[in-house]
């Protein structure tokens, strides 16, 4: 059988742009989320945003461990998609909103329990007691957003990668909206502070999962790969039978070393945010000033990943593993210039940021 001849670096880099660019603005809103935070509890003083840091450090660790899990579908979505096998993909995502929503309880729990700890870390006591209730109510937030993330990776698995992004965008817009009425009391909205932050991020992120629901029900008919909802018959394979252990599995023994790789990651960048406020308030406000710009721009190189994955699961499912490798190439190639182009744009910049 005659090889296939090669598709060209450059094929790969338009079309991990074409998917990659919608999936880095949807990471980078689950960062502009905290930003927002920071940028208008600022306005209150230095233990607000101090305390912002330190609840938003802790709360980041578990929050990208629970997304870790959610990634794990995708690739296993994109595989039997691209094989033709819609059923199976079905299945997949029947089994992650069940594993995506045990894991968030779960780490929502074990979560909770580090409030017992907090107080005997180092910190201000004032940023301390400012931090517990919005650090609480983040928690809290985790269980919708597992909701939401298990349709947002079943529909990247696919190919469709605008939904995500346009359910991210239009929410943290709502987030901003509720930061300013529940943080600074406007109109008839009691004074909350920082918690006031907390409370519009939950609210949010309850409206995340609802507005994909909307999207897949009611939205999506026309039959293109940005569009295939319906097409796929997602929601006609499922069924209380089509539970089995074997997909649990699966999908857990996928997304449990992403979740563990990617948690231990940030979780360099929380120690610091907490030994930072052993040098108080004011050190640590400065740097979440730091870690905030420094997060969006590695959100944006953890979206080119997603494209990744989504591609190569895609080449993976026809078996063409050869292409399979040079997507993974072209991924690496944009993610290294994006990496510098940022850390030359970080440093020219660095006082004006």
């Amino acid at each position: 059988m005659a090889e296939l001849t090669p598709v060209p670096f450059r094929h790969h880099y338009s079309k991990l742009i074409r998917l990659g660019t919608p999936v880095v603005l949807s990471q980078m809103g689950q960062a502009i989320v905290q930003l927002s935070d920071a940028l208008m509890v600022g306005r209150l003083g230095t233990e607000s945003l101090a305390a912002v840091s330190f609840g938003g450090a802790l709360f980041f660790v578990g929050m990208t461990f629970m997304q870790g899990i959610c990634y794990g579908a995708t690739p296993l979505i994109g595989m039997r998609y691209a094989a033709g096998d819609e059923k199976t993909a079905s299945r997949i995502f029947q089994h992650s909103i069940l594993v995506d929503m045990v894991a968030a309880l779960a780490i929502a729990a074990i979560m909770l329990c580090f409030t017992a700890l907090m107080p005997h870390m180092g910190q201000d006591p004032e940023v301390c007691n400012l931090a517990i209730p919005y650090y609480c109510t983040l928690v809290f937030s985790i269980i919708p957003l597992s909701l939401f993330l298990a349709f947002k990776q079943f529909a990247e698995g696919i190919g469709n990668t605008t939904t995500g992004m346009t359910v991210t965008l239009v929410c943290n817009l709502f987030n901003i909206i509720l930061n300013y009425l529940f943080i600074f009391g406007k109109m008839g909205f009691p004074e909350m502070g920082v918690l006031g932050a907390g409370v519009a991020t939950l609210v949010s992120r309850c409206c995340m999962p609802l507005m994909f629901m909307v999207a897949f029900f009611f939205l999506h008919k026309r039959d293109t790969l940005q569009h295939k909802f319906h097409d796929a018959h997602i929601f006609h394979f499922f069924s209380n039978k089509a539970f089995n252990r074997r997909d649990f599995l699966l999908l857990f023994k996928t997304g449990l070393p992403i979740g563990a790789q990617m948690s231990v990651e940030v979780l360099i960048f929380s120690l610091s945010a907490i030994i930072a406020g052993w040098f108080g308030a004011t050190g640590q406000a400065s740097h979440q000033i730091a870690t905030n710009i420094t997060t969006i721009t590695w959100m944006a190189v953890t979206g080119l990943a997603s494209a990744s994955t989504i591609c190569i699961s895609h080449y993976m499912g026809v078996g063409n593993t050869a292409e399979a490798r040079r997507s993974g190439l072209a991924a690496m190639h944009i993610t290294l210039a994006y990496s510098i182009g940022c850390a030359v744009l970080l440093l020219v910049f660095r006082h004006i940021l």
